[in-house]
């Protein structure tokens, strides 16, 4: 389901669904996707606000995951975060390896989403999803990375003898 928002470059959609990756596979939740643009101001989150607090989600798991291109230098993800959870949201972000902003450290839930094969910091949740073409490779992960998914689309021989072979548990994203 849509959420309907105004036209803006900071935000480009929102929509409530069972997500299909990950840890949260099979769950209700919103995802906000960020376009990379300025967020056009505080009326515009207060609206969203809003817009996100009747959606159609389980009031014991009411889950925000934010998602796309980030500004790292942009403040009102910050301020979005902690007005999602001063609403009662649990609030999970899709982070690019080396992505670097103070507003990760807010959020209850990071996936780290590692295409090389070395991971920076430690995450919720890893999803190794390496570009097509490039072998399956080991990646070196931080200890406290707690659940681990590699992609799927490899062949099955391959994607076999990467998981048997690793140090860590991997499951299928």
């Amino acid at each position: 389901m849509r959420i309907e928002i105004p036209k803006n470059t900071w935000i480009s959609d929102v929509i409530v669904d069972f997500v299909k990756e990950g840890y949260f596979n099979g769950v209700l939740m919103t995802q906000v996707t960020f376009s990379g643009g300025a967020c056009p101001g505080d009326e515009f989150i207060a609206e969203l606000l809003g817009k996100l607090a009747k959606a159609p989600l389980n009031p014991k798991r009411k889950i925000v995951r934010l998602k796309g291109l980030y500004d790292p230098k942009d403040e009102s993800i910050l301020l979005l975060i902690v007005a999602l959870k001063s609403w009662g949201f649990t609030v999970q972000a899709i982070i690019p390896n080396g992505f670097s902003s103070p507003w990760v450290l807010n959020v209850d839930w990071v996936i780290l989403r590692l295409e090389k094969p070395t991971a920076l910091i430690a995450a919720n949740e890893t999803w190794y999803v390496p570009p097509e073409g490039s072998p399956l490779v080991e990646p070196v992960i931080p200890a406290k990375s707690t659940y681990l998914y590699v992609t799927k689309g490899r062949g099955v021989n391959e994607t076999i003898k990467f998981v048997s072979e690793s140090a860590y548990l991997w499951s299928l994203l």
